[in-house]
């Protein structure tokens, strides 16, 4: 688990918003961090971009997430990954 503030809002958020559920961080690659909400109904995919991270102040990051309803566009997703940026958000259907 992350200590850095940003990733640690970004978790708070997620948790937040999937109560009940397991959040883990899967992996995090030079350009993205990924997060697995595991459940009882299933598994989900978030995304974060690093330059999303990079641009804005902790107390920035669950506000855009709420404004952009990511938990629904999760919950909407499934199994595809949803991913979040600069520009908002999307989902990599497969």
């Amino acid at each position: 688990m992350s200590a850095d503030p940003k990733t640690c809002a970004l978790r708070l958020y997620l948790e937040s918003a999937f109560p009940g559920h397991t959040v883990s961080e899967s992996t995090a690659r030079k350009s993205e961090i990924t997060f697995k909400i595991h459940g009882h109904d299933g598994y989900y995919q978030v995304s974060v971009k690093l330059t999303f991270l990079e641009t804005h102040a902790v107390d920035e990051i669950a506000v855009l997430l709420q404004e952009w309803k990511v938990a629904v566009a999760v919950r909407t997703a499934t199994t595809a990954c949803v991913i979040v940026g600069n520009g908002g958000v999307s989902v990599a259907w497969a």
